[in-house]
């Protein structure tokens, strides 16, 4: 795998400062905008058509310092706020598109994000319908009632972010954006999310992935309370398969750098998705009648079990669902699988 940009975001994290931003073909820039989490902050991908109106892909965090980064961005690609006519998300988590309500006000910019979105997005209809819904997918899964106490008031204390940003443009898998003078292809790659996208760029020969396939993160694949029978461990093999034609292209990433050499990535992010369902098939083998919650704290994990917080355990909780959900899938009838 050839990583173009890993030296420059190695220094940078070095620094303790994010990249500068970068132009990464003609019509393409990547801004980097800062977050609160630990991969530090998302691109934000500026693609320029004709006339110097153009989209940008994962416009990142609403808080004034990624504001000012994006601004600062578009102003040094030579570019002009009022020139932005489009904005896509490639699935609806915060770090990836909490600004979009800003910018839509800003410029009337249509807004697009996939359908399958839209659960979590709009709300459910209301916020505290996902809230209980999620007390109820902890509860299932066997959390101690102090942890589901403690996770859903968090999740209600962020209920807000899911009943913002109004999609105006709906991204079918196989849609073209409207950019003029451009050539944007929406692939559907469900799996981190169930309406994640990939945007490819046809013209440019660049792949934007969102957190779909990350350089050297693992993306998290788990069956949360919107999916929680969903196979989105099997989705997301299939969506690695489905965007394999594009393999020679440069790699846009939502996090870390960009870089070539998607297929040796892909078998990298399935040999590791791989490895781990053996080892939750091992472990409900062994625990037959254990709850998901049982299975999950008594896998490997990177810092332990004891070393993460509850709100990590909710993540390992939802891939270890999914892969439960998986293997229910290879063999319906093993009569010793526990309840997911």
């Amino acid at each position: 795998m050839i990583a173009t940009h890993e030296v420059v975001d190695s220094a940078a994290r070095r620094a303790g400062r994010v990249p500068a931003i970068e132009r990464i073909s003609s019509r393409v820039w990547a801004v980097p905008v800062t977050c609160d989490l630990p991969v530090r902050y998302t691109f934000a991908y500026l693609v320029v058509g004709d006339d110097d109106r153009f989209i940008v892909i994962d416009p990142g965090a609403d808080t004034p310092a990624g504001r000012a980064q994006l601004l600062g961005g578009i102003d040094e690609a030579g570019l002009e706020l009022r020139g932005l006519i489009g904005i896509v998300a490639t699935h609806w988590h915060w770090d990836h598109m909490g600004a979009a309500e800003k910018l839509m006000a800003d410029t009337g910019a249509w807004f697009g994000l996939h359908p399958l979105e839209a659960w979590p997005v709009e709300g459910t209809p209301a916020a505290e319908a996902r809230v209980e819904a999620y007390s109820n997918w902890l509860a299932a899964s066997g959390a101690p009632a102090e942890v589901v106490t403690e996770l859903t008031n968090r999740k209600r204390g962020r209920a807000h972010e899911f009943s913002q940003h109004r999609t105006t443009l709906a991204l079918e898998d196989g849609a073209m954006l409207p950019l003029p003078g451009r050539r944007l292809r929406v692939v559907l790659t469900p799996g981190h999310t169930a309406g994640s996208i990939c945007v490819v760029d046809e013209d440019e020969e660049v792949l934007f992935t969102g957190d779909h396939v990350l350089p050297s993160i693992h993306p998290n694949i788990g069956a949360f309370e919107d999916r929680p029978d969903v196979d989105t461990l099997g989705g997301y093999l299939a969506s690695l398969d489905k965007i394999a034609p594009w393999s020679d292209f440069q790699i846009c990433p939502g996090h870390e750098y960009h870089f070539r050499g998607l297929a040796e990535r892909s078998a990298q992010l399935r040999e590791r998705l791989v490895g781990r369902l053996a080892e939750v098939a091992a472990a409900r083998a062994a625990q037959p009648h254990a709850s998901p919650w049982e299975i999950t704290s008594g896998l490997r994990w990177r810092r332990g079990w004891e070393g993460l917080a509850n709100s990590d355990r909710e993540d390992a909780l939802a891939a270890t669902r999914a892969h439960l959900n998986h293997l229910d899938r290879l063999d319906p009838l093993d009569p010793n699988r526990s309840a997911t």
